[in-house]
């Protein structure tokens, strides 16, 4: 019998190397290069605590000849562990060591240390294994409860449990050069955290281990190879290609640390995280008021969550690298490190996003050969000699080499010895990216123990090469394009090393085009040579400091067979305005027009249409913003079905995102929970200068803000709102062209507009939020205006309130449409004036205020006609 279905619970390593066979050779070599490790940390660590010891020893071996109490010789020794850890527990004081021999012990039942002694193997992991031999029955393999207790040099494997770990529990006592791998977290009840290797308070230490190819699935998600809490630590270990897969919350799946807790010289490397509570924290480290050092994370993958790297909550994080690790269909753009509150916390460590903070870098690390695993540093490394020497730092770095080699500690796991090893290059330049051209120069770095360098072999990707005796210092000028870059140099005892980096230099045309008759050249930077779609042209764009690649498309209705994605800083233009420039889905397929989400992207000048979206929670079937401006755009004819709560065409959110200038029209929503179908906008995002008219929407749930859905912090000035309508949708409900609920309303004009009898409001409705300066008339089926916080407005509803009117607004003429007041309209000059109007401008371009008070809607009337009288 067994306990769960193999399907269910793979064993995640050893099923990838069936798979992938190169994942298999990449094994092997991290795997030779563990073992020389292994060994040498075995004998400096076990050697210092045989000379401690007090009391006499208990042996184990599988072919004792005479086993037998006291287990005092080998003859006599022990034949499995469990009766020699029992023996010496219960006679503790004469017998404080347990010593096994080479061999593969299965345990039937979890092994409990729980006085001060000490288990050691003979010869290492590599040699002697300890394994759950129950299949049918969930139980961990060992539990160490004695500050003193020490368990030294096993492979611990197969353990399976549901409960704080899967293979070993420490709540007191150290773990020192084991390999703990191929254990198994099973759920068995709700919020447990089940790593392989747990540890809990100030007594608990793992060291000089390898924790490996483990995994959690159905669990609560909390850490999947190591966990510590309360002042435990983890030093000198390697967390790597453990699985986790969580259907709650989802914590460090390589490291997790909770309640001052210390985890130094690690690389974590090669876990995965699958699944768990959407928009969670994730890390392949999870810090929580702890401290994080001199660490390595690299090539971790998680899925949904905020960060892959290290995620840091009111912890301490130094001299740390983490770099290349992978989000999977996430929407934040932390990708390696995230913090909270901030990234404060992050200091002298190197990662993407790091481009501010004490001692912080932002470049790449230059890892020697990560596709193998090996992240040891090359010379030259911008991490080199670049952390900080901070109180109590270890001695030795993980692989064993002393931790400070030049004056300052290096970031991450391991220390560069610049005169020792094998000959290794490196190169770099100070500028690798531009706009039009790069004049770039190349500077070599070698390390070793014979750095007599005779030859030097550049190819710098564009067809250009140089070699030489004196070519440690070069230069080569490039054009547009992206270009890898190679480096090989020999020394005096024929010793050769080679160094590429990919994609190393990055030029950027300051000009793509995009036109339907261009030959589509990459990189585009002629009208000849033009991309035919918009997409390829942003992918080759860039941007350099503040400035960015300008996208210009001429004339033409562009297809599409999925969105156009805006994630990079630079600009996005038609050349004669959206009238001649289309963009519309063509394919059967479901998808938005645009995406835009980058702050200091600008898309301008383009008639969005067709989109259309059917998908639950999927907003914006016309645009979604989420940071960057859309100006000058028409929205027209796009559709959303069935889409859960919103629908809108446009959904705009964040305080970084702006649409504006722009008209919202004829666009529909059926089927959906009913916000905004013209435009939803939201968490601090600003709706300014736009006309948002005869957009419908049918809802049999709610009903509200038919044109405009404004809530939690948005802005909505400067717009006509007219001609929109709603069907059906609950009885009751709020309705309104405009519903906004703790938003800001200012100089709008709300006319026009029909929902249902039955609901509250057909204009304008407010639930909380800031309403100036609008006119809410003409609209049918409900009242013109509801709700409250009301101010210099014009309804027929609004009787009281500041400066409030309920006069006829006067328009040029409502049956052609014409929403500018006439002269005598008592809305001139009846608004008042705030500070964001003085450079501002109405909805026609002329200036907010015209005659001293700014007037009502979202129209600047014209001054009266008068004498002008000129003094000389």
């Amino acid at each position: 019998m067994r306990l769960f279905p193999p399907e269910k619970y793979p064993l995640p390593f050893e099923r990838l190397e069936e798979a992938d066979p190169r994942r298999k050779r990449r094994t092997r070599a991290v795997s030779a290069n563990g073992r020389r490790i292994a060994a040498f940390l075995w004998l400096a660590c076990i050697l210092p605590c045989f000379q401690s010891l007090g009391g006499a020893t208990n042996y184990v071996w599988l072919a004792a000849p005479s086993s037998a109490e006291p287990y005092d010789t080998w003859d006599k020794a022990a034949t499995n562990i469990h009766d020699a850890v029992g023996y010496a527990s219960a006679n503790v004081g004469t017998y404080d060591t347990v010593l096994m021999t080479n061999g593969t012990y299965p345990v039937t039942n979890e092994i409990w240390i729980t006085n001060a002694i000490k288990v050691f193997s003979v010869s290492g992991p590599s040699n002697t294994v300890v394994y759950r031999s129950d299949d049918a029955t969930a139980y961990r393999v060992f539990c160490l409860s004695n500050s003193q207790a020490l368990l030294a040099g096993f492979t611990i494997t197969n353990g399976c449990y549901g409960r704080l770990a899967s293979a070993v529990y420490v709540y007191g006592g150290t773990v020192s050069n084991c390999i703990v791998r191929l254990n198994r977290g099973i759920p068995m009840g709700a919020g447990w955290t089940v790593p392989a290797v747990g540890l809990a308070g100030n007594g608990s230490l793992l060291t000089h281990s390898v924790v490996e190819d483990n995994s959690a699935y159905d669990c609560h998600g909390a850490a999947c190879g190591i966990s510590a809490s309360t002042w435990a630590r983890v030093k000198n270990c390697i967390s790597r290609r453990n699985v986790m897969s969580s259907d709650q919350s989802s914590q460090g799946c390589g490291i997790r640390v909770w309640d001052n807790c210390l985890v130094e010289n690690c690389l974590v490397t090669e876990n995965q995280s699958y699944n768990g509570w959407g928009d969670r924290e994730g890390g392949a480290i999870y810090g929580w008021l702890s401290t994080i050092r001199n660490c390595t994370v690299s090539s971790n993958t998680i899925r949904d969550k905020i960060c892959s790297g290290i995620y840091a909550y009111y912890s301490v994080v130094q001299n740390c690298i983490v770099h290349g690790n992978n989000l999977i269909n996430a929407t934040h753009t932390q990708r390696d490190v995230a913090g909270y509150p901030d990234l404060s916390c992050f200091t002298y460590s190197c990662a993407p996003e790091l481009t501010s903070g004490t001692g912080n870098i932002d470049t790449d690390p230059a890892f020697s050969d990560p596709w193998t695993g090996n992240y040891r540093l090359r010379p030259g490394s911008p991490c080199l000699n670049t952390g900080t020497n901070y109180a109590g730092i270890g001695a030795i770095d993980l692989d064993g080499n002393t931790r400070i080699m030049e004056g300052t500690v290096d970031m991450g796991a391991y220390e560069l010895d610049p005169s020792a090893g094998p000959l290794q290059c490196n190169f770099a330049a100070p500028v690798v990216s531009s706009l039009g051209t790069l004049q770039a120069v190349f500077t070599a770095y070698v390390s070793g123990g014979n750095t007599n360098v005779q030859h030097y072999q550049w190819d710098f990707g564009d067809g250009n090469h140089t070699e030489g005796a004196n070519r440690r210092v070069v230069t080569n000028i490039y054009g547009a394009g992206t270009y890898t870059v190679s480096l090989t140099v020999s020394n005096s005892s024929a010793q050769i090393a080679t160094c590429e980096k990919a994609q190393y230099i990055k030029v950027y045309p300051y000009t793509n085009y995009v036109s339907l008759s261009g030959a589509h050249i990459s990189p585009f930077d002629t009208w000849a040579n033009a991309a035919t779609d918009i997409q390829a042209a942003i992918d080759v764009a860039g941007v350099v400091g503040s400035s960015g690649t300008v996208v210009l498309v001429t004339n033409g209705s562009y297809a599409l067979t999925n969105q156009i994605t805006l994630t990079k800083a630079i600009t996005v233009r038609s050349v004669n305005g959206p009238t001649d420039t289309i963009v519309y889905r063509a394919a059967a397929g479901h998808h938005r027009i645009f995406e835009v989400a980058k702050p200091g992207a600008l898309l301008a000048g383009f008639m969005a249409t067709n989109g259309y979206l059917d998908t639950s929670g999927a907003y914006g079937y016309g645009v979604h913003i989420t940071a960057g401006t859309v100006s000058n755009c028409i929205f027209r004819l796009n559709k959303g079905a069935e889409g859960g709560w919103g629908g809108s065409c446009a959904y705009v959110e964040g305080g970084g995102a702006l649409l504006t200038h722009s008209v919202i029209e004829d666009n529909s929503a059926s089927g959906c929970h009913g916000l905004g179908a013209g435009a939803h906008i939201k968490d601090g995002a600003v709706l300014r200068n736009c006309i948002v008219r005869r957009n419908t929407m049918v809802s049999e749930q709610t009903s509200r803000g038919t044109g405009i859905g404004a809530e939690n912090g948005a802005i909505v000035e400067n717009c006509l709102v007219t001609e929109n309508r709603s069907y059906f949708g609950w009885g009751g409900q709020a309705g309104g062209a405009i519903w906004a609920w703790w938003a800001t309303v200012r100089n709008c004009t709300v006319v026009s507009n029909t929902v249902p009898s039955d609901k509250q409001c057909s204009g304008l409705y407010a639930d909380a939020g800031e309403i100036k300066n609008c006119i809410i008339s003409g609209n049918i089926g409900a009242p013109d205006a509801a709700g409250y916080t009301f101010a210099y407005c014009c309804a027929p509803e609004l009787t009281n309130g500041v400066g409030n009117i309920t006069n006829a607004p006067l328009f040029m003429g409502v049956a052609g449409a014409e929403y500018h007041l006439k002269r005598n309209s008592p809305c001139v000059n009846a608004g008042t004036n705030e500070t964001w109007m003085f450079d501002a401008t109405d909805l026609d371009g002329k200036p907010r205020i015209q005659q001293r008070v700014v007037d009502m809607g979202a129209y600047e009337g014209v001054p009266a006609g008068g004498t002008v009288i000129v003094l000389r």
